[in-house]
């Protein structure tokens, strides 16, 4: 067990450092986190708030969504969006396994128009995020 805790440490300090690098470049985000798709912690950059909580939250919004895509035959999975009189909780796919959940304000622009938009396409990391899923699903 200990050579499996050694060799996964490297992708999680690269998975939250990619999470500090949404919070710093996309205006709104207060934080995030990657988590399994079962809703077991990975790597957060999240102040203030539960990370166990909002990736339990996390992992529940994506088995639903995900089920309502499939029922509506509107695809594959891309994005689920909790809105709030105060901010936004969005839930992107990261590999086939895993979950970014983004948290952020009432500020933060959601989908396509003026500011910085939180899309996957929008900021760099979610690539990479994708990748780095990947290297943990062969790691689990």
């Amino acid at each position: 067990m200990p050579a499996l805790r050694k060799s996964r440490r490297p992708v999680e300090e690269q998975v939250r450092t990619e999470l500090q690098q949404i919070r710093a470049h996309v205006a709104g985000v207060r934080g995030s986190l990657v988590a399994t798709s079962d809703g077991l912690v990975v790597a957060h950059d999240l102040h203030d708030i539960e990370p166990t909580q909002i990736a339990a939250l996390a992992a529940a919004t994506l088995a639903v969504a995900r089920r309502a895509t499939l029922a509506t035959e509107c695809g594959t999975f891309r994005e689920a969006v909790a809105r709030g009189s105060d901010g936004y909780l969005a839930v992107y796919a990261a590999g086939d396994s895993a979950i970014v959940a983004v948290v952020g304000t009432s500020s933060l622009t959601l989908g396509q128009g003026p500011g910085r938009p939180l899309r996957p396409g929008a900021w760099g990391a979610h690539a990479r995020l994708d990748q780095q899923a990947d290297a943990l699903d062969r790691l689990v």
